[in-house]
């Protein structure tokens, strides 16, 4: 795997896939700030001419490709 791959792409993920239980408001209220975060981080990656891949169960507009499993991110990235 060629070694870009290690600088941004590994320091920028932020997994939305929790297990979904009781959820007390602040939780909530951390998760609203987590997707808001997301979403500009994929906008400031499509403003610097970065590609953008999601990995969460949850679809986030904006991203080039999105997975939910580990094992097909090689693909996807080839792909792009």
């Amino acid at each position: 795997m060629p070694e870009w791959l290690n600088g941004a792409v590994s320091k920028t993920v932020v997994s939305l896939m929790r297990d979904r239980e009781f959820e007390s408001l602040p939780f909530r209220q951390e998760i609203k700030n987590m997707l808001k975060a997301v979403i500009f981080d994929i906008k400031a990656a499509k403003a610097a001419g970065m590609k953008v891949i999601l990995y969460s169960k949850n679809k986030i507009e904006g991203a080039d490709a999105e997975t939910s499993k580990f094992n097909e991110l090689p693909g996807i990235i080839r792909k792009l």
